[in-house]
């Protein structure tokens, strides 16, 4: 790839996102088609195709994004719960369980270092997959789920939709990414600050070179 290829998808990736923090997410779907060729611009417009309620779309992305990437905990996430809205909850709990597998032993997963500033959380995880195996009636496996989350000491913004929950089980709906809605943004902060830092190093090296 060269650096010309790299900056017009920089540049196409940026305008993308303009588009979307504009409230035209068909545009920044359009925009992201293109260059779609990495995990993280599938799971952008799986979210935008989400957010505009075409969940068969969005349902298509994000399993492309997994065939990319396999360990994209957030992806299996956010298909859950659009399996969840699709009422196909067999395939819901499964993904649901695949994003908890994708935690390992860590209760979150800050994607913010991967430029999406977004923290997935273990506890919506958990909340989410008893949701559904309540929808699914296997009503053994969810009331041990529901004593681990309790017993887990659940934070008070898991504490509200757990009662919610309980009290009318067929409003409750699973966690999902919140709005305004998070995209992947392309690293160039990250990609600015360490060529500063190799510009500094070779600064040093040439001052105490002899």
């Amino acid at each position: 790839m060269t650096v010309e290829h790299i900056k017009a998808e920089i540049l196409a990736w940026q305008t993308a996102l303009q588009a979307a923090d504009a409230g035209d997410f068909r545009g920044a779907i359009r925009l992201f088609e293109p260059i779609s060729d990495t995990s993280k611009i599938l799971v952008n417009v799986a979210l935008l195709h989400d957010r505009l309620g075409e969940r068969a779309e969005a349902i298509a992305n994000f399993s492309q994004a997994i065939e990319m990437d396999g360990y994209l905990a957030i992806a299996y996430f956010q298909r859950g719960v659009a399996y969840f809205h699709a009422e196909e909850y067999d395939k819901a709990l499964l993904d649901f369980s695949a994003a908890q597998d994708k935690m390992r032993t860590n209760l979150e997963i800050n994607y913010e270092v991967l430029g999406l500033n977004y923290k997935l959380k273990l506890p919506e995880i958990h909340f989410n997959k008893w949701l559904t195996l309540r929808k699914l009636g296997q009503t053994t496996e969810s009331s041990i789920l529901l004593q681990k989350m309790t017993q887990a000491a659940p934070s008070p913004q898991m504490t509200a939709p757990i009662e919610a929950a309980q009290k009318s089980p067929e409003e409750a709906a699973p966690c999902s990414m919140v709005r305004p809605l998070p995209l992947y943004h392309h690293l160039i902060n990250y990609m600015h600050m360490y060529s500063r830092s190799e510009r500094y190093t070779d600064r040093r090296r040439a001052r105490y070179s002899y």
